[in-house]
Parts: C-alpha cells; sequence; structure tokens
C-alpha cells in the first residue's frame, strides 16, 4: 500500500507497470500482457497481466484492477519448443546442403556414364546407382518441405519452364526406377501439351515424382 512500482520493481519492469497502467487510463480500454517479474528471492517469474478500468455504480472511473497468473511453466515449455524448431531448421539445412552437393555429382556423373557403352550389368548397377541418388535427393526435399510447412515458410517460385523437356526428364527418370521392378513407364498424352508453363518447376517435378515413385512401388506387374 502506498508503494510506487519503483519500489516494488526493477526499474525495467517498473517502467512497463506504469507504461501499461497509462495506457489503460488513457484508452479506457482493458490490456493484457505477458511480463517476467523477480521475487525477493531472486527467482524470475513469467506472469500474464491484464489490466481493465475501475468503475463506481454510476459509472465514474476510479483507477484499475489487475490480474495476474503465473504462466513460467508454460512460456518455458513455448521457449523450449522454439528452441527445438530452430534447431531441427537448422540441422536440416545444414544435412541437405552438406549431401546435396556430393549427391548431385553422383546424379550427374552417373546419368553421363549411362550415355557410354556398357555391359548389360553394368548398365543394371547405374541405374540402380542413379535412380538411388535422385530418390534419396527427393527425400531431402520432402523433408525441407515439410519443414517449410510446419513454420508456414512455404513460397511458390513461378517461372517459365520448358514443358517438353520437363517432362522428357520426368519420363526417363520414371523409365529408369520402373525397370528396376521390371515394369515399364510411358508418358502418353491424351492432349496436346504446351511447350511453355508458368509453374514452380521443382514443387511441381517433387509432386509427379512422389506419385510416379508410389505407383511404382505399388504395381507388381
Amino acid at each position: 500500500v502506498h508503494l510506487k512500482p519503483a519500489d516494488v520493481y526493477s526499474p525495467e519492469a517498473a517502467a512497463k507497470v506504469i507504461e501499461t497502467d497509462e495506457k489503460v487510463f488513457r484508452h479506457n480500454v482493458s490490456l493484457t500482457y505477458e511480463q517476467w517479474l523477480d521475487y525477493p528471492d531472486g527467482r524470475k517469474a513469467c506472469f500474464e497481466i491484464r489490466k481493465v478500468p475501475y468503475y463506481d455504480r454510476v459509472g465514474k472511473r476510479h483507477g484499475l484492477m489487475g490480474f495476474g497468473r503465473d504462466i513460467t511453466e508454460r512460456k518455458r515449455y513455448q521457449d523450449a519448443l522454439e528452441r527445438a524448431s530452430r534447431d531441427k531448421t537448422t540441422f536440416i539445412s545444414t544435412i541437405s546442403h552438406e549431401l546435396r552437393t556430393p549427391l548431385n555429382g553422383i546424379v550427374g556423373l552417373s546419368r553421363i556414364l549411362l550415355d557410354t557403352e556398357l555391359t548389360a550389368e553394368q548398365e543394371k548397377y547405374l541405374k540402380t546407382i542413379h535412380v538411388s541418388a535422385v530418390t534419396l535427393g527427393n527425400i531431402f526435399n520432402d523433408i525441407i518441405d515439410m519443414d517449410k510447412m510446419e513454420r508456414r515458410k512455404v513460397q511458390l517460385d513461378n517461372q517459365p519452364v520448358d514443358f517438353t523437356s520437363f517432362l522428357a526428364d520426368l519420363e526417363n527418370l520414371s523409365a529408369l526406377q520402373a525397370q528396376q521392378k521390371g515394369l515399364r513407364f510411358n508418358l502418353e498424352p491424351t492432349l496436346p501439351l504446351p511447350h511453355q508453363v508458368i509453374t514452380d518447376g521443382t514443387r511441381l517435378r517433387q509432386i509427379l515424382w512422389n506419385l510416379i515413385s508410389n505407383a511404382v512401388k505399388f504395381t507388381q506387374q
């Protein structure tokens, strides 16, 4: 009683108390906010504080009322979740970057080698290497996109795409994957297709590749 905020709280906390009190008085509104406060024994606690104007029976304002509840555990839990999310994102980005460079080399070189003279056995092994590397790269992309979706950070990069070359690459890769199971993959458009489309080529490739991969995976003959 008869104590000022500066008599009870730290300078920073006292300034926040005064600032929020003035907002309630000046704008005649209710206010809810979070604030860390220090106990006399040195402990710190986070409180959710609500302040409302106080009126008498005839509607005259006499001051304000404040309520607070200790949300320290909830706040620390939220902070821990946020840290874990940031750590996960950093880990995924680092692993993806470190593995993608050598993986791209494997994909490119195996593709080049497939165009050289090979024995049937060598071609079989090389196709397995190529498809496996591409599949692993798509898994990386899926993991990164899942992380972005969880953080609502997915952004589409719509650019002109040579659709003819796009489908040819997809068909060649899908055919290689199908051959691993003794299957055949054919692309037979039922309608004339545009030579160029505006789309996010990376996302579209992921979607179609996942659909085709699942089809191959669950097709026995």
